[in-house]
């Protein structure tokens, strides 16, 4: 039994539950603490094991979900920039 690989495929599995998380609530304030909360981690691991498996900050994350829910809106509702 390797530790480390272990550590690894929990810390991806919390990585998945975080995305899965930020794609549920995208619409709401999240912040570092609240995300790391929610998968019982520390939030500085929390970043860190995010930029590592992604390559992308968690708030670059949480800002592209967002973009790409906006920019789905505008092309599929007939609303304004200013709605989204």
């Amino acid at each position: 039994f390797d530790e480390s690989s272990h550590q690894n495929q929990y810390g991806n599995q919390a990585i998945s539950h975080i995305i899965s998380y930020i794609k549920t609530h995208y619409n709401k304030t999240l912040s570092l603490d609240d995300i790391s909360a929610f998968v019982h981690m520390n939030p500085s691991y929390v970043s860190r094991k995010f930029k590592q498996c992604t390559g992308m900050t968690l708030s670059s994350y949480i800002k592209q979900i967002r973009m790409e829910n906006a920019k789905e809106l505008l092309r599929s509702k007939h609303l304004q920039v200013k709605d989204v």
